[in-house]
């Protein structure tokens, strides 16, 4: 709730971090406002500096900040404006930043660096295999409900390790509010980033955001978080200790207004996490996502950012085929030097695309063709929708290789692909169509 209040809009002393030097809280600070604005925190500041200091200000890394309510660390600012202005108006410097803790021991703040964060993700607990709430039901001969009551209690927390000494974990997490006749309970899944050092914020961000995308796959949508903590690079102090900062980040919790969303987290997901290797197959998805970007970002952006359109998918996905076909090739692996870049994929995703799609030599070809013709060919033309077919069913043996590559099994592929409650309506188009041209 403290985030809430930060974001609803407060006055507040600020002191910019510049050039990694923290100001002294001591000094005289910086007047202004704090307030969300577009999925950021857009902080507006009078510019009381002469002219000939304004025009060296550049984005701060950091910004201290003390509303009448709480004290923030604002992180990873995005942009920057500023206004200078004569006569009987106010000079004014605006920052938007993507990421905020709160409350925050100012004074005791060495760094803006990190040593951990956590994101809460409600709605997985079926998908992770992991909950925090157990519930018991007890009914009347008649079958009318009799008693309702709810256990909560941390389960066992799954740990790997991640490079650059990060360690990746897995857990429950359990908040109860509200008085005693209209308690609300809060317990999602917890997947925290711990550093051995304080590091960059964008070291303990990143894997919480791949993480995000492969839930997105999982769902075929954007799955906000819903709020956090994290551990902030403090000073010791004999002050009264304050509670773990909450943590908020704009591309974690907030979604674009081209952004897909899940239809529903209650329906099936095209996978769960045991079918990709468990805990420790998120490390290795992580590790692919750092190694091959250009393999896997076609894949997440549409949930992040929305779809393009159908032809720009077509030659996103196919570049990246063939991206990732080249990279398995110099890596030694020998199912990418046995023929075409689509044949090859295909047929290493395994049985479940072959009965999938029929035929799928005439697939790859079909594919392949139309990716070169929409490279070369100026004058090519071709239905949308069919394009539109083409491209998702592109999408999802790219996105079958890859996550075989991270389950080191074949059982993504048997999901996407052998369980079908999702794509059957695609299949029999595509079978349609490829029976037209042949």
């Amino acid at each position: 709730m403290t985030i809430k209040k930060l974001q609803a809009g407060s006055v507040a002393f600020l002191w910019p971090v510049f050039n990694g030097s923290l100001p002294s809280i001591n000094g005289e600070p910086e007047r202004g406002y704090v307030v969300s604005d577009e999925h950021l925190l857009r902080v507006d500041a009078l510019d009381e500096s002469s002219f000939a200091e304004s025009q060296d200000r550049n984005l701060p890394e950091a910004i201290l900040a003390a509303t009448g309510e709480t004290s923030a660390l604002l992180l990873m600012p995005r942009r920057h404006a500023s206004r200078r202005s004569f006569g009987y108006q106010a000079s004014t410097r605006q920052w938007w930043a993507s990421m905020a803790f709160a409350p925050v021991p100012l004074r005791d703040v060495r760094s803006t660096r990190l040593l951990e964060l956590k994101a809460h993700f409600p709605g997985l607990g079926q998908w992770s295999g992991v909950s925090s709430s157990t519930e018991t039901v007890e009914r009347l001969p008649s079958g009318r409900l009799k008693s309702w009551s709810v256990k909560v209690s941390a389960p066992a927390q799954q740990d790997v390790v991640l490079r650059g000494g990060r360690t990746l974990s897995l857990a429950g997490h359990w908040e109860v509010t509200g008085p005693q006749d209209r308690r609300v309970l809060f317990a999602p899944v917890s997947v925290s980033v711990t550093s051995r050092r304080a590091t960059d914020p964008w070291n303990v961000l990143y894997p919480l955001l791949r993480f995000q995308d492969l839930v997105g796959i999982a769902y075929e949508g954007f799955v906000p978080a819903g709020g956090g903590s994290g551990l902030l690079d403090l000073a010791p102090s004999n002050d009264e200790l304050l509670s773990t900062p909450e943590f908020w980040s704009a591309v974690l919790m907030e979604t674009d207004k081209g952004a897909r969303l899940p239809g529903s987290m209650s329906s099936p997901p095209f996978f769960h996490l045991q079918h990709v290797g468990g805990w420790p197959g998120v490390r290795r998805w992580i590790h692919l996502c750092e190694d091959h970007p250009r393999a896997v970002q076609p894949l997440i952006n549409r949930y992040r950012h929305g779809d393009t359109s159908a032809h720009v998918r077509v030659l996103e996905i196919c570049a990246a085929i063939e991206y990732w076909v080249k990279a398995s090739r110099k890596e030694g692996r020998a199912w990418a030097t046995k023929g075409p870049f689509v044949s090859v994929l295909s047929a290493h995703v395994g049985s479940a695309f072959t009965e999938w799609i029929g035929d799928p030599e005439a697939w790859s070809t079909e594919l392949w063709d139309t990716y070169n013709l929409l490279k070369h060919a100026v004058a090519f033309e071709q239905d949308d929708w069919w394009l539109q077919d083409l491209a998702e069913s592109a999408r999802l043996v790219l996105t079958a290789a890859l996550l075989n590559q991270v389950a080191v099994s074949k059982e993504p592929s048997r999901q996407i692909f052998g369980t079908g409650h999702r794509i059957w309506q695609l299949r029999d188009r595509l079978h349609e169509r490829l029976k037209m041209a042949g």
